[in-house]
């Protein structure tokens, strides 16, 4: 019960009264005691499903600000917009943020690796924006998650559930981090010029501490002193080593049963000629997977473009006399 009184009142303190400041009608934010009595009506209404609870260690939220930061090129003068990665945990509202040149998968995956490791941990849930770099299918219902981003969950032992399309209150939680970290970062930041993004990013671990230690207005402590009691204890292992990103593409299965990637081909299972694989290749090896399960692995090639790798399994030979005609037009 006293942890529920605790998110109760972080909720208030974070969420609600932080939020209101940029509330374009400038309404004045209840008090704890009012927010508390309408908190419980509002549970007891019928579609009470609609408020997130957020236990401690559970969840993490993770998404791009709308905002962007700068950095300038210090020989031209250009200004460029790089991008504000923010992560932030769902019982205590410890924040992470870093600036990143791009939202590429394999930046997004490096970003939230460095996010666990700045909790010392890992929460059981994952939950991005539908990003390109986390969500592949379009199903609003269940959403595909991208192959490499669900091979870094599964190292770190963390279930990945995008927010639901159309759902507002999914991301209610990261929406108001990145406000917050739009307000108290990004506007210190406005009238400073960075030349490089380490540079930028030493600004902002400043003001990242700054924001985690600033002490709540009504509440005693602050993001860190709730992070050490609420979401550190409750938060799963690092694992041994950080997680290196693979690269991966669909590929058909081409007629000689060969596969293409990165301008090279390797041979598949001849009877899944004309199916569509996932490939999933590192600095030494290639595998090929067919609904999740590997069904051929080679080492990987960086001989002259085209180089076939050995055919394996055999086939018939006017399979690869027709395949061989048909690369070489």
């Amino acid at each position: 019960m006293r942890r529920i009184r605790e998110v109760l009142r972080l909720e208030h303190e974070l969420e609600y009264r932080e939020a209101s400041v940029h509330d374009p009608q400038k309404r004045r934010p209840y008090q704890y005691a009012q927010f508390c009595e309408r908190h419980g009506k509002f549970r007891g209404q019928v579609d009470a499903s609609m408020h997130q609870e957020h236990r401690a260690g559970e969840k993490v939220f993770v998404d791009y600000s709308g905002m962007k930061p700068t950095i300038a090129d210090r020989e031209t003068g250009e200004v460029i917009e790089v991008e504000l990665y923010v992560a932030v945990l769902g019982a205590s509202n410890y924040t992470y943020a870093e600036a990143t040149l791009t939202q590429q998968r394999d930046v997004f995956i490096a970003s939230t690796a460095r996010a666990f490791e700045y909790f010392d941990g890992v929460p059981a849930i994952t939950v991005p924006d539908r990003l390109r770099s986390a969500v592949s299918g379009p199903d609003r219902i269940d959403p595909e998650i991208n192959p490499g981003f669900a091979e870094f969950a599964e190292h770190y032992s963390t279930a990945v559930i995008p927010t639901r399309a159309r759902k507002p209150k999914d991301k209610a939680k990261v929406e108001t981090g990145v406000k917050i970290a739009q307000s108290w970062i990004l506007a210190r930041l406005r009238n400073i010029t960075f030349f490089s993004l380490d540079d930028l990013n030493v600004a902002i671990d400043k003001l990242l501490e700054a924001l985690n230690d600033k002490p709540f207005q009504k509440l005693e402590g602050c993001r860190r002193s709730a992070y050490e009691e609420l979401d550190k204890p409750a938060l799963r292992p690092l694992p041994p080593r950080r997680f290196e990103p693979s690269n991966w593409k669909t590929a058909k299965v081409h007629i000689d049963h060969h596969v293409e990637f990165d301008h090279r081909y390797y041979s598949a299972p001849h009877h899944l000629i004309g199916t569509k694989v996932w490939v999933r290749a590192t600095v030494n090896s290639v595998e090929l997977l067919l609904d999740g399960r590997r069904i051929a692995s080679h080492k990987r090639s960086y001989g002259r473009k085209g180089t076939l790798s050995p055919m394996r399994p055999i086939v018939p030979s006017r399979i690869v006399s027709t395949a061989r005609g048909h690369l070489s037009e």
